[in-house]
């Protein structure tokens, strides 16, 4: 039985560890496509999304006023996202060291890896790094942490 619980162990420490570096690796490419291609996919996906709605609501929209009206803030949506994975992963990687300050730790962490990955958007074609950007993805991270956190501990 020991074993088993041990091996257990093991198995969740491996699967932590592969999601964060899906989710690492995950935004490193996003960070390496050139503006065109990153608005291409974030305005296919709003493009998308817009079809489906057309097709269960069987109303027809204006999708490129649309389309322009949201591809910002789904891109802003999509760091935050991203990043918030990011800290769940590094939080419950941590958590299965048995780690002490793993809040502390994840969220330097993650602020840490914001930073890394607007500087390296600033040597990627065509695209820049943001203070905001790297707010955006903290505050997503920071938000993840909060609740798995929360749902570890409770």
């Amino acid at each position: 039985m020991v074993y088993n619980n041990y091996s257990e162990l093991l198995i969740k420490k491996f699967i932590y560890i592969v999601l964060t570096l899906v989710i690492l690796i995950s935004i490193y490419y996003l960070s390496s496509m050139n503006n065109k291609e990153t608005n291409s996919l974030s305005k296919g996906i709003v493009y998308k999304s817009i079809e489906i709605i057309e097709g269960i609501t069987h109303k027809e929209f204006d999708k490129k006023s649309i389309v322009n009206k949201l591809n910002y803030p789904i891109r802003k949506c999509a760091h935050f996202t991203l990043f918030l994975l990011l800290g769940i992963c590094i939080y419950l990687l941590l958590n299965s060291f048995h780690l002490p300050h793993k809040i502390l730790i994840s969220i330097i962490l993650s602020i840490l890896f914001a930073t890394l990955d607007e500087t390296h958007q600033m040597f990627s074609l065509g695209r820049s790094s943001s203070i905001l950007d790297i707010l955006i993805d903290s505050i997503g991270s920071i938000v993840g942490i909060i609740i798995i956190n929360f749902i570890v501990n409770n």
